[in-house]
């Protein structure tokens, strides 16, 4: 399911103001290669890969930092 928010803005700014993301789930083709991209090129750690693996669990996981 793909939604289209356009390029609409509220007047007077956003209703809410973010300041911090604990976690998001991204739907991807290629586990492995995304693995691999957020990993090798970006520097993320890897976590639960070899679990994921042996299909002990549903997805993987990259973290950005120890808070996360």
């Amino acid at each position: 399911m793909t939604e289209n928010y356009g390029s609409s803005r509220v007047v007077g700014g956003p209703l809410v103001k973010i300041t911090e993301l604990d976690h998001i789930g991204l739907r991807v083709k290629d586990v492995e290669a995304s693995l691999r991209f957020y990993s090798e090129l970006l520097g993320l750690k890897t976590e639960r890969v070899d679990e994921w693996r042996k299909g002990e669990i549903g997805f993987p996981s990259v973290r950005l930092n120890a808070d996360t």
